[in-house]
């Protein structure tokens, strides 16, 4: 079937920073709506989709614009005959609008309920569905206090009675530009299952914390008019984003689809350069070599695959994917250090990442390396090669994957929740949409590696082969799981026919 295609205005991410310029563009001092009244109608819209029979709604309220505008959507539902139950944390000091908006919900029928009758006994909420409007995009530290108990208390509702929560622009506690928890660990967010998001999208609604934080994304833009300098700053990789494959003429043979070369397989760790190597072969790669520190005369199971002892092969025109099982030996480095040096088009995973973190003169080779490299990093290798932590990759990995490219002259994938795409001498990043946890498992990054290798060979460049081979990788995962294959128990080598199955769709579809 089909993938979705989203519109293409969607696709487009905003920092916060274009988010507040696009407010400011739009003066609530104009014969126009203001930007609240448009919000809390597109709330209102949202809500008698999800809930056409009015019911009873319990709305949060902060002390903010946020707040301002769940106390409108507060008034809107209750005159259309919704039991709105309304809990405020209001601050002395508010904007003109919001004062506007609060004048209009005591004005209602919605009832201003405490924040104690939430918190004080946990148990049964009387609620068919909660509105989170207590901190929006302008959040900056841990949410805490009377908050935080609201927050545990609808998180602890919506999960025991399969409340449905919206989040009016982004959940509270969730950063707007990262995607992280604000505060990691020690912080606390709203999971919604569905976030409003107004005049844009935004990067942390999608990666991060926000895979379990945001639910459905939907995008309201207001009718906002957006001035030519504000600019998006990322997309989103989907399906109506990702790079054709080339024709395959009908006059061709197995070297008209490059060669790949699987560099790794230390002792015992030789299933890592055959699930790579099986990938390229079912990804399209013309010939594949599996190239082994303990070399196996064959693989039974894919007798097309190539074996052979990798210190006895001479890269020519080869695409390398070096890393899978590799190990850390003094062998394995001076392997990579080889391969650099034969400077053709180069993917790198796993132990190639950690022996370039670990050695100077590695770092200093890939310098010089003039073909193109991607760098396929998980937040620990990622970690590793710029000296953070991995708290601080996960802290904004966007920022990450950034860092990554400049430093490393590479392509970049932050592989996780929201996988990053970074190129160098390009400011603008990719998030990718496919995917599930069902990739938490070992292998599939050596799957990764395979496919990225396989369209490398096949004539991609490397930006186009990340991204095609990330969103490809993750949407057989998502075609698995639908399936009942995952997300619990699904194998990394379970994974290779379905992405053999995905590419294939994408090029019938690509040709229509």
């Amino acid at each position: 079937m089909p993938y979705p295609v989203i519109p293409a205005a969607h696709l487009r991410l905003y920092p916060v920073s274009a988010i507040r310029a696009m407010e400011t563009a739009n003066p609530s001092d104009s014969a126009e709506p203001s930007l609240m009244e448009r919000a809390a109608a597109a709330a209102t819209r949202l809500v008698t989709t999800l809930m056409p029979e009015p019911g009873a709604v319990l709305i949060l309220a902060g002390p903010g614009n946020n707040g301002g505008d769940a106390a409108l959507v507060a008034a809107q539902l209750a005159s259309a005959g919704y039991s709105v139950d309304i809990c405020a944390l209001l601050s002395n000091t508010m904007s003109a609008d919001s004062q506007s908006s609060w004048q209009r919900c005591a004005q209602s029928q919605a009832k201003r309920i405490q924040a104690e009758q939430l918190t004080a006994v946990p148990g049964y909420f009387p609620y068919q569905l909660i509105i989170d409007g207590l901190f929006g995009i302008g959040l900056s530290r841990p949410v805490s206090g009377l908050a935080a108990e609201l927050i545990r208390a609808v998180n602890r509702a919506s999960a025991l009675q399969k409340v449905p929560v919206i989040a009016l622009d982004v959940p509270s506690g969730l950063n707007a530009d990262t995607g992280a928890v604000i505060g990691g660990e020690q912080g606390i967010a709203i999971r919604a299952s569905h976030t409003l998001s107004f005049l844009g999208n935004k990067p942390g609604l999608h990666t991060a914390d926000a895979k379990d934080y945001a639910g459905h994304v939907i995008i309201d833009f207001l009718e906002a008019s957006v001035s030519a300098d504000v600019r998006e700053t990322g997309v989103l990789n989907c399906a109506n984003t990702l790079p054709a494959m080339p024709v395959r003429a009908s006059n061709s043979h197995k070297g008209s689809f490059g060669d790949v070369l699987i560099a790794g397989g230390a002792a015992g760790m030789s299933g890592a350069v055959l699930l790579a190597a099986r990938t390229a072969l079912f990804s399209g790669a013309g010939r594949v070599y599996a190239g082994m520190l303990e070399a196996i005369a064959v693989d039974f199971l894919h007798p097309e695959l190539m074996c052979r002892p990798l210190m006895k092969h001479t890269p020519h025109k080869e695409i390398i994917v070096a890393g899978p099982g590799l190990g850390q030996s003094e062998t394995a480095s001076h392997e990579l250090a080889r391969l650099i040096a034969a400077n053709r088009p180069m993917v790198l995973d796993a132990d190639a990442l950690n022996l370039l973190a670990q050695q100077a003169q590695l770092q200093s080779a890939l310098q010089q390396h003039s073909a193109e490299k991607i760098l396929t990093p998980h937040p620990l290798e990622a970690a590793r090669l710029l000296n953070w932590t991995v708290a601080e990759v996960q802290a904004d990995r966007i920022a990450a994957a950034s860092e990554l490219a400049h430093r490393y002259q590479s392509v970049i994938i932050l592989k996780g929740a929201g996988s990053v795409l970074c190129q160098p001498g390009n400011a603008q990043y990719r998030i990718n949409t496919s995917g599930n946890p069902a990739l938490a498992t070992g292998g599939t990054g050596d799957v990764l590696a395979g496919l990225c290798g396989a369209l490398l060979a096949q004539g991609l460049a490397a930006w186009d082969a990340a991204c095609l081979a990330c969103w490809l990788h993750g949407t057989a995962a998502d075609d698995l799981c639908l399936n009942g294959t995952g997300p619990v128990g699904l194998t990394a080598s379970e994974l290779i026919p379905a992405i053999r199955r995905a590419l294939n769709q994408h090029i019938a579809l690509g040709q229509l």
